[in-house]
């Protein structure tokens, strides 16, 4: 399982994952369908992201693990 907090986010996006991953990338998409940010990771079990140059609204996150799509959403404050 993906845990995403705090929603609302302010400036700081924390993404905890159930078991250690060697490869993630996450993928920040609006409501319009535009990626707004992007990045990869390698080797974690847990994230910090900052997200303070996002607008107010909903977000949807896309992360692409081992051939899986897993997709959570959150709001921006």
């Amino acid at each position: 399982s993906i845990n995403v907090y705090p929603n609302p986010a302010y400036d700081k996006l924390i993404i905890e994952f159930n078991s250690f991953q060697k490869n993630i990338d996450i993928r920040i998409i609006n409501t319009l369908g535009e990626i707004v940010l992007a990045d990869d990771f390698l080797g974690t079990d847990r994230l910090i992201l900052d997200v303070n140059i996002l607008i107010s609204g909903l977000y949807f996150i896309e992360f692409s693990i081992d051939d899986q799509i897993l997709k959570r959403t959150f709001v921006m404050e």
